[in-house]
Formats: structure tokens, sequence, C-alpha cells
């Protein structure tokens, strides 16, 4: 890693700069250990932000174009059974397509440990 060098004689806070500079390469070389809160907090509010960007667009389409279609519907999940219900066919299609790569997302994450665990010992 490259460092930027500074003459200590440029300013007043030249020792200040430093200590964030030193402070700012340190946090760079830290390895980051995510456990399983931080991911699940990280998952929240990347979230909040995509139904929050979802309705800003929204917004913004009827907005620009006056009026518009509107179509909705949702998956409700209940163990392993997905129920999924829509107001017209193509967001139906959709919603059963995302559930679909959903669950086979949580598959995946769920027994990624027992493969390491399993490779590991074997």
């Amino acid at each position: 890693m490259t460092r930027i060098v500074i003459d200590p004689g440029i300013g007043f806070f030249s020792d200040t700069l430093f200590k964030y500079l030193d402070i700012f390469y340190e946090y760079l070389e830290m390895e980051m250990v995510l456990d399983p809160y931080s991911i699940g907090l990280m998952m929240i509010f990347v979230g909040i932000a995509i139904v929050f960007i979802g309705i800003i667009y929204l917004m913004y389409t009827s907005i620009k174009k006056g009026s518009g279609k509107v179509e909705g519907g949702g998956v409700v999940v209940i163990g392993p059974v997905p129920i999924v219900f829509g107001t017209s066919e193509k967001i139906t299609k959709l919603l059963i397509i995302l559930a679909i790569v959903l669950f086979i997302i949580v598959l995946s994450i769920e027994f990624i440990p027992f493969y390491l665990h399993s490779s590991i010992w074997s």
C-alpha cells in the first residue's frame, strides 16, 4: 500500500492531520468481520432504502406521465409455502418468480455454513 508523504511544516494542524491519517490507514488495513447480526441489520437498511427509492420513482413517473395504471401484489411466506396474490396475471407471475429466487437465496445462505463445515472436517 502506498502512503502519501506530506511535509510536516506545512500548516498549524499538521500533527492532527498526521494523527487522523494514521487512524485512517489503520482502518483501511483492518479486516472486516461480519456477524449475522450486522448482516441482518444491513439487510434491513438496504430494504428500507429500496422501498424509499421505489416510492420516489413512482412519484416521479406519476408526475411526469400524468396518469398511470396501478398494479399491486404480495407474497406471504409461511414456512416453506409462499402465498402469492396480485391484481393482474403479469404481476402475479413476477411475484412467483421473485418468491422462487428469494427461496433459493435463503436456502443457499442457510446451507453454506454446513457445506463449509463439512469440507473443513473431511
